[in-house]
């Protein structure tokens, strides 16, 4: 019980009446620092609870601004493992850096990192669905061979290919068919769950 009130320089105790008004005014802190506790008239564990929550209170609140949130600027390292093997990290270089609730980083990995704070690490796993997606059967398809670029005809080069709208997009050559190459407009990644092992750097 001592312990609890060891940061308390003084309890002013109030009417029942006043109890409401007590619990929403909480605690002041004076000028030497020590908080001052207005408290309503009732038993003991109550009371003690009531300082306990008067005293956490204020760290409670501090840890809450550091946590990742909409619109919060967060800088993180992160190794990217798919099937076992790491395929990208950052350990060495300079932290991603983004805003939470952008959009600019992928939607399942975000999600996964609301809430977490600066020093923190976690291990988050990424489902397809929640990455690039399972693999469209519809978006491989065969091409002639004097459609490619020069040098573009080996089994796993990637080529940047123009639509109809203008826009580009970007394809695996998968296999080679007699005069023919089959293109797989999927996603490198796609139907692959991601591992991310991430350590948060900053979160302002």
């Amino acid at each position: 019980q001592e312990g609890l009130l060891e940061a308390v320089e003084a309890v002013v105790v109030v009417d029942a009446v006043d109890a409401a008004v007590a619990a929403v005014i909480g605690s002041d802190i004076n000028p030497s620092g020590n908080k001052v506790l207005i408290m309503p008239k009732m038993n003991l564990r109550a009371g003690l609870f009531f300082v306990f929550f008067l005293i956490s209170a204020g760290p409670l609140a501090a840890d809450a601004a550091n946590l990742i949130a909409n619109g919060k600027t967060v800088k993180f390292h992160y190794t990217l493992t798919v099937d076992s093997k790491i395929l990208n990290s950052t350990q060495g270089n300079d932290p991603i850096s983004y805003v939470q609730g952008d959009g600019k980083l992928m939607p399942g990995l975000e999600k996964k990192l609301e809430g977490m704070k600066a020093g923190e690490k976690r291990q988050i796993k990424i489902s397809e669905e929640e990455g690039y997606g399972p693999v469209d059967p519809t978006a491989v398809t065969e091409v002639p061979l004097t459609k490619l670029p020069e040098g573009g005809a080996e089994p796993g080069s990637m080529l940047t290919v123009n639509d109809p709208q203008g826009g580009v997009m970007h394809a695996m050559v998968k296999e080679i068919k007699g005069e023919s190459a089959v293109l797989d407009f999927n996603h490198p990644l796609a139907g692959k769950e991601l591992q991310f092992d991430v350590e948060i750097d900053e979160v302002s």
